[in-house]
């Protein structure tokens, strides 16, 4: 389950899905529970449902009603909970905000509040956060190892051609693809625990940590489910991190030619707002690429919210975004700008806007439905 911040309902001129007070049963970002009569209680005790946390999701019994009772007795049966009492019902869940687990719980009781029953269901809302939580974790990381071409102002494939041959990956001219017999996850650790042998550009490195955000995502699944951060049922005898391997096995890091990468994602688009861990562009029209070829622009990986609107430059102007330069690669929007104005053609006019630096307004976002697909092995 996604959080439901889409239009599905009233179009991009309404309200967001879950900031309205209805839902659509036919939405695909609603979740939808049967609650089972049971047998052994005729006509006396309880039912209770219980949401953690309950601010993650919104409970609807219809399109129109959202449920506030959550307890129904069957001596007098009333209130939201009160088709229980006479059969099988229906619970619509809609997600509010992301969370790790949101875990909703069935109890049957008797009259005096004992528990006879209980069942409990969680909802996969934990995979969007904890493969976002990922990849803040992994521009960190690669942010501290710096693996930064030396010469900055050569364009990405030369900074790809300095990379050292090693046991996992091998230049073909285009970018580094994996050795023969070499596993993706294992190719993948082997960049973010090595400081010395490999050189990216900002797009190599973007996708970089899309793969080991994914990776580390995946292998939630196995660890021990007292320590993982997401529950798992993995049950077709392959363990994540082989699955990881068979999916990604054609892996290419290739700047912009990496987008040739098996990874389930929508290319940039326009969104209306924009989050934590969104891949953005800054684009810089000025560039003087004769000496600074590898600054057209920078891809950059957004690492705190946004509040702001598009339009409210001071206000974006303080977020901080990861891209890959020499020294500190996590900088706030206002000194990429500074950083990229520093090469720009000499004379260039900084009163005229149309030769300023500028973010698009617009974002690569993964597919988390799509990787959740590949990870479950589901068409």
């Amino acid at each position: 389950m996604l959080v439901n911040l889409d239009y599905d309902e009233e179009g991009v001129t309404g309200s967001r899905d879950n900031q309205n007070n209805h839902i659509l049963q036919s939405d695909n970002d609603i979740v939808t529970i049967t609650i089972e009569k049971t047998r052994y209680i005729q006509g006396r005790g309880m039912f209770r449902l219980l949401v953690d946390p309950e601010d993650a999701v919104r409970l609807f019994i219809d399109d129109e009603t959202i449920v506030t009772d959550f307890e129904v007795d069957f001596a007098s049966p009333f209130g939201d909970m009160a088709g229980i009492a006479f059969g099988n019902i229906d619970i619509f869940v809609e997600g509010l905000k992301p969370h790790l687990d949101v875990k909703i719980t069935g109890q049957y009781l008797t009259g005096s509040g004992h528990l006879i029953s209980s069942d409990s269901v969680h909802l996969l809302s934990s995979f969007e956060p904890l493969v976002n939580e990922k990849i803040k974790l992994a521009a960190y990381e690669l942010n501290e190892l710096n693996h930064v071409y030396p010469n900055p102002n050569v364009d990405g494939l030369n900074a790809l051609a300095a990379c050292e041959e090693n046991q996992y990956w091998r230049f073909n001219g285009i970018g580094l693809i994996l050795k023969e017999g070499v596993n993706a996850s294992d190719a993948i650790t082997h960049i973010f625990e090595n400081e010395s042998i490999y050189r990216f550009e900002c797009a190599s490195a973007a996708f970089l940590v899309w793969f080991k955000s994914i990776l580390d995502t995946y292998q939630e699944c196995d660890e021990d489910p007292q320590e993982s951060a997401m529950e798992c049922y993995l049950d077709n005898g392959f363990t994540a991190r082989e699955i990881f391997d068979e999916r990604f096995s054609n892996i290419i890091i290739a700047g912009i030619l990496s987008e040739l990468n098996p990874i389930p994602y929508f290319d940039f688009q326009q969104y209306s707002d924009y989050y934590v861990t969104d891949w953005r562009y800054i684009i810089n029209p000025a560039c003087d690429i004769d000496r600074f070829p590898a600054f057209r622009g920078e891809h950059v990986i957004q690492m705190s919210d946004s509040n702001c609107d598009y339009s409210d430059k001071i206000c974006m102007a303080s977020e901080e975004y990861y891209g890959h330069v020499i020294g500190s690669g996590i900088m706030q929007l206002a000194s990429w700008y500074g950083y990229l104005i520093d090469r720009i053609y000499e004379g260039t006019d900084l009163g005229d806007p149309d030769n300023l630096p500028i973010i698009w307004d617009k974002a690569r976002r993964l597919d988390h439905i799509g990787l959740l697909k590949i990870l479950m092995q589901e068409p």
